[in-house]
């Protein structure tokens, strides 16, 4: 996920989770991967 704007300082954010980071969502992209 591209976030535009977030909120860095917000909580849990430092640690990957955006929950809290605000801003709006400018990308967001999901791959199939298989692994053989």
């Amino acid at each position: 996920i591209l976030r535009h704007e977030p909120n860095k300082s917000a909580s849990g954010v430092s640690d990957g989770d955006i929950t809290n980071a605000g801003g709006e969502t400018d990308i967001e992209v999901i791959f199939n991967i298989t692994v053989q």
